[in-house]
């Protein structure tokens, strides 16, 4: 396949959680999953400290991250896929305007001539919702491995962790440059792929992330209630 296929010679590339999603979007799987009785309650405790931690500033977003992929990956084998689809189904459409005003623009104002690709930590399934409401070319979330059905238990696609190779695969796979490339990320865990695109965006950047960017010229953009802003 080339870019042809996508009518589009130039990229746009998302992260999700806290980029585009005001909130968590993999945390907002993981309570609907125990809405519906799919995990057990007591998992919501098991990520607890760095949810409060995260929530009130005194800890990273990464630290939760890696503790809901880790809750989520104990309770997912022997869990049916279809289920996890519905759930993540349900919660796209009760959530899927819960966004912020800048990248929402930005993503309506690119999509006419930017491949859309999105690149989160969260599980593919409600990745895959999410992208396909938002009209995204292409998305990637992390992937667990499933035979017949059901979970294994087993991650099956780091996408958390590999971000910067996910891009360079996509642009291989596709034939596509990174000329005049956008990149827009939030945490740290976003700097690998920041790097590769002509035009790095930290939208509402953690401090790791503020002052890579700020080193590095990179541009910083804040949205506080109904203001935008570049520092």
């Amino acid at each position: 396949m080339s870019a042809n296929q996508f009518g589009k010679n130039k990229l746009a590339v998302f992260d999700i959680d806290g980029t585009i999603f005001r909130y968590a979007l993999q945390f907002e799987l993981f309570k609907g999953l125990v809405e519906y009785g799919i995990f057990p309650r007591i998992v919501l405790k098991e990520t607890e400290e760095h949810y409060g931690d995260w929530l009130n500033r005194r800890g990273r977003y990464r630290d939760f991250e890696e503790s809901l992929i880790m809750s989520f990956q104990n309770r997912i084998r022997g869990k049916v896929v279809e289920d996890i689809q519905k759930v993540s189904r349900y919660i796209v459409e009760v959530k899927k305007e819960h966004l912020y005003v800048y990248t929402r623009n930005l993503i309506q104002q690119l999509r006419k001539d930017h491949i859309l690709l999105a690149i989160s930590g969260a599980p593919q399934e409600v990745v895959d919702e999410f992208a396909t409401y938002w009209k995204f070319d292409k998305a990637y979330g992390t992937g667990f491995a499933r035979d017949n059905g059901v979970y294994t238990g087993a991650i099956s696609f780091p996408a958390f962790s590999i971000k910067k190779d996910i891009l360079q695969q996509f642009c291989n796979e596709h034939n596509v440059s990174l000329q005049h490339s956008i990149g827009v990320g939030d945490t740290v865990g976003d700097i690998p792929f920041l790097e590769e695109v002509e035009q790095p965006i930290a939208f509402n950047p953690s401090r790791e992330l503020y002052d890579v960017a700020r080193e590095r010229g990179w541009k910083i953009v804040v949205e506080r209630k109904d203001m935008v802003y570049e520092l």
